[in-house]
Order: structure tokens, then C-alpha cells, then sequence
């Protein structure tokens, strides 16, 4: 399940999250959990994005994560989709078993706050 870490550069005179003067990429890509560069959308700018953005990536079916307004590309391949079908089978039954929830895929998206919204492979709720 996808987790959302509090951003290392958060202005405390705003709620939205600013970078310093003379944040680089490389700070970026390390505040968002050294996620390879080529995941990071360049436009919108990074840090600007917005829901409605990632919205429109929808649309086009470019599945992005919108994580303290940067758009981030979703992995997808053979061995993730076997390995979230795998779990996802065994999360839901023990779920559903013990009447604790539901357990979902990554259909649904998570707004977890004001700028994050996550699609998780699999996630639980209760």
C-alpha cells in the first residue's frame, strides 16, 4: 500500500508545499523518495500540479499519482500486475474473512490530503 511522507521542504507560513531557492531536481527526486527521474512529470511543473491535472493525465490514460503537487508516472508491467493480483487475492480474503473493511484496487484513487491523491495497487480501509 502507498504511503505519503510530510515533504521535507514545507514552508510554515503556508499549507502547500515550497521548495527554497536553488532546489534542484536532484532535491526533488530525493524529497520524493529517490523516485527515478523519468516518473517525475516536467509539465505541469513540478510542484505546481494540481487535481485537475492529473485529471486530464487520466483521461489521456497516462496513470500518474499527484504527490505535493507533482505529477508522478505509475509503474505498470507483467511482474507488478502478477505480483498486486497475487496479494491483492489474499489481502481481500483475509479482509472480507474477518469483516474488517474493504480492500480495493487501483481503480480507485486515495485523496489522502489536499494535493496527494494516490492510486494504490492495493489498498485496505476499514
Amino acid at each position: 500500500m502507498a504511503t505519503v511522507t510530510e515533504s521535507t521542504f514545507t514552508d510554515e507560513n503556508s499549507e502547500s508545499t515550497s521548495r527554497p531557492l536553488g532546489c534542484t531536481l536532484a532535491d526533488l527526486q530525493d524529497d520524493l523518495g529517490n523516485l527515478p527521474e523519468e516518473r517525475i512529470i516536467a509539465n505541469p511543473a513540478p510542484g505546481t500540479a494540481i487535481e485537475e491535472d492529473l485529471l486530464r493525465f487520466d483521461d489521456e490514460n497516462l496513470f500518474c499519482e499527484l504527490i505535493d503537487g507533482v505529477l508522478m508516472r505509475k509503474t505498470v508491467g507483467l511482474c507488478e500486475s502478477y505480483l498486486t493480483f497475487v496479494l491483492g487475492g489474499i489481502i481481500a480474503e483475509f479482509v472480507q474473512r474477518n469483516n474488517l473493511g474493504i480492500a480495493t484496487g487501483t481503480d480507485g484513487p486515495y485523496r489522502l490530503m489536499p494535493g496527494n491523491v494516490r492510486y494504490p495497487d492495493i489498498a485496505y480501509a476499514s
